[in-house]
């Protein structure tokens, strides 16, 4: 879910399931004073073949608009998973923008998985999104990520991760303006900003706590930082949620008066 800030509601996302064959995504408002719920938005509609799963939501204030993203099977076939899109608007009410609808956000003939989306709001006034996901090529997994303007339009793709990424979880910085996205890698969690211009940073490495690490999940903090959270075990303990703080901190200086 996310939430807007000029409409003071929430958006929820989630997969639905009609018997064996029929799946999609469908979206409904919900007001922050706790208010009466938004009719349910039909996002994909019920589909067959293609299964539409796997939900995620983030919202720019630029046009105080949400951007829905979610994997589904290429065709029939289910051999093939793609990344797609629908952007909406909450001015005058929740609704889908259309045209253009569903969108492809991540296509091609490999396999891409797994969509984390996050927002910037740019000073210019046109959001940012940044839409992470599992890339599969050549059998080897890599974390990719697609930026696209507010308006849908695709620009700059980069691999972000190296070989054996996987489980990408993304948040936004206004401050610092990027992204920071954090996947599972072997026995450690590894993070990696990206520039709303498409400019990759350094990898960083979280100190693992355990053998375990999994299930990596992002929040940007105010100036510039962020929390990263994941699931571990360390040796001879039940498994846990451990932290870790990534990015800049701003520490003001100590002054003593007598």
């Amino acid at each position: 879910m996310a939430y807007s800030t000029y409409s003071g509601e929430y958006l929820v996302t989630w997969q639905k399931e009609w018997g064996t064959a029929y799946k999609g995504i469908e979206a409904r408002t919900l007001p922050g004073d706790g208010g009466t719920l938004g009719s349910i938005l039909e996002v994909t509609g019920l589909q067959v073949d293609v299964a539409p799963s796997q939900p995620d939501v983030a919202y720019t204030p630029a046009l105080n608009e949400f951007l829905v993203v979610w994997q589904r099977w290429y065709n029939s076939s289910q051999t093939d998973h793609e990344i797609y899109g629908q952007r909406i608007h909450m001015e005058g009410g929740a609704h889908l923008v259309t045209p253009p609808g569903n969108f492809a956000i991540h296509y091609s003939t490999n396999d891409e998985g797994s969509p984390a989306v996050a927002s910037v709001s740019r000073l210019s006034g046109v959001g940012e999104y940044l839409v992470a996901c599992v890339y599969v090529w050549d059998s080897s997994a890599y974390i990719a990520g697609q930026l696209l303007t507010d308006a849908g339009a695709l620009h700059d793709w980069a691999i972000i991760s190296p070989y054996g990424g996987t489980i990408p979880a993304v948040a936004s910085n206004e401050s610092t303006r990027e992204f920071l996205v954090a996947w599972k890698y072997g026995s450690n969690i590894q993070a990696r900003t990206v520039s709303t211009s498409g400019g990759l940073g350094p990898y960083a490495q979280a100190m693992p706590y355990g053998s375990y690490p999994d299930w990596p999940a992002v929040a940007g903090g105010p100036l510039g930082d962020y929390l990263v959270t994941s699931h571990d075990q360390i040796p001879g303990y039940n498994f846990d949620v451990f932290g870790y703080l990534w990015g800049n901190r701003v520490f003001l200086p100590l002054v003593l008066r007598n």
